[in-house]
């Protein structure tokens, strides 16, 4: 991995919600949360970063649809952030981010919290709670086909391990194809090893 520059929360935030909207499973609830405030996705797809009104709308619709700063369902006992960054991660860093600790995923990586491991069961047809693994099968299309993900976003205490926040199913797709995990960015978000335990447990 490698640092390429400082981020800040708006650009987080903007992000998160990115990687959202184009998430089959998560869209159609997003929408929704925008239709509550009156809101178009232009918001997230023609974002202007510079715009405080704009920043402070993205923060109150993350906030409605998955808790932020509300201490609610995701972001519950979320860790107080030291640092935001942007860093360029490869292939040899796949060894080292973990999913959080969800049900789904536990049973996708036969708990160890690894996207590789994951991967390797959808190869060996694993399903779990019925659910398809066709949307993973569909998004390494997509990586082949030349698109790339909107960045993740990672945790991390120490910078040598790291929890997915945002983009889970585009982490396993790369795990699935890790030839395609070089040069991509991912925002890294600094927290105490003490509140990422709080928080993901």
């Amino acid at each position: 991995m490698k640092f390429i520059r400082e981020a800040s929360e708006d650009e987080v935030v903007f992000n998160f919600l990115a990687g959202e909207i184009e998430s089959d499973r998560f869209n159609c609830e997003l929408k929704e949360t925008l239709s509550s405030f009156n809101l178009t996705e232009t918001i997230i797809t023609n974002a202007d970063l510079t715009s405080e009104r704009e920043n402070n709308l993205r923060k109150e619709i993350l906030g409605e649809f998955r808790g932020y700063g509300k201490n609610k369902d995701l972001f519950k006992n979320f860790p107080k952030i030291e640092n935001y960054s942007l860093y360029e991660f490869s292939d040899d860093d796949l060894d080292n981010i973990y999913y959080i600790n969800y049900s789904y995923w536990n049973e996708l990586s036969s708990y160890t919290s690894s996207p590789i491991v994951a991967a390797n069961n959808i190869l060996k047809d694993k399903t779990v709670f019925d659910i398809s693994n066709e949307p993973f099968l569909n998004g390494v299309k997509v990586l082949e086909s030349g698109k790339i993900f909107p960045p993740m976003i990672l945790l991390t205490y120490d910078y040598k391990s790291f929890i997915v926040l945002e983009g889970h199913s585009r982490i396993t797709i790369y795990a699935l194809k890790p030839e395609y995990f070089k040069n991509i960015k991912c925002f890294v978000l600094k927290c105490s090893k003490e509140d990422i335990e709080n928080w993901n447990r």
